[in-house]
């Protein structure tokens, strides 16, 4: 059904939002989180609708439960994956307590990263847009500092943002590949939507990271301890 549905999509002027939660060990939690959106069957039929009239699905969702984190694709009309996405993101912050989070995959908060991308005929600007309008109504909904990365960055709130954000920089900043650090001080990047908040400040939401890019497939790959780092360098 994904395969076959990104396939028509990528026909269309749509987009696709990935969205990353910081949980996959209880199960029942993932029900509630993906049952906000509407998924397609084979047979054209589609359950867990809220919205009935909604130009969106949630197409596939991949849980690791040895990170502890889980992907939700969301795709389809760029306005309505956008209202989707976020009754999502509204209901996993609702129920996720990042401060009881524990697993092996660094994340800043209880909905970490959500990642939208242009399909078919649709433009990045616009998906820019669409991600922008999105962070300010996740701010005012649940009150999470978001950081805008990617072709977003530029769309965002902060004028001193001429060249695109990119996330790897925020996650180093915030301590993401350091799961000793401790941010105290204010990094360069600050957030488009809320303020900066210390280590020990960051509440049972965390912060999230949003983005405008265009659409890539991630992959993990697990090196042995001793592996070559030219080896890892070659293949990375």
């Amino acid at each position: 059904v994904f395969n076959g549905t990104m396939h028509e999509m990528s026909k269309q002027k749509s987009t696709l939002c990935i969205i990353y939660v910081s949980e996959a060990v209880r199960e029942p939690m993932l029900d509630i989180i993906s049952s906000t959106v509407q998924v397609p069957h084979k047979e054209g039929s589609i359950k867990g609708a809220r919205n009935p009239a909604s130009r969106s699905w949630l197409l596939h969702s991949f849980r690791d439960v040895i990170y502890n984190r889980t992907s939700f694709y969301i795709a389809g009309d760029s306005t309505d994956v956008k209202d989707s996405a976020l009754c999502l993101c509204k209901k996993a912050f609702e129920i996720i307590d990042f401060k009881s989070h524990c697993g092996t995959h660094p994340t800043l908060g209880s909905v970490d990263n959500i990642c939208f991308s242009p399909l078919g005929d649709e433009s990045l600007e616009n998906v820019s847009l669409q991600a922008v309008d999105f962070s300010a109504k996740l701010y005012e909904s649940v009150g999470v500092p978001v950081y805008l990365y990617g072709a977003a960055s530029t769309y965002g709130s902060r004028s001193d943002v001429t060249t695109p954000t990119q996330l790897k920089d925020i996650r180093r900043q915030l301590g993401y590949f350091e799961a000793t650090k401790s941010v105290d001080t204010a990094p360069t990047v600050q957030p488009s939507f809320g303020t900066f908040m210390r280590s020990a400040e960051r509440d049972s939401k965390g912060v999230s990271c949003i983005g405008a890019v265009p659409y890539i497939q991630n992959l993990n790959i697990c090196f042995g301890s001793d592996s070559p780092r030219s080896s890892v360098v070659k293949v990375t």
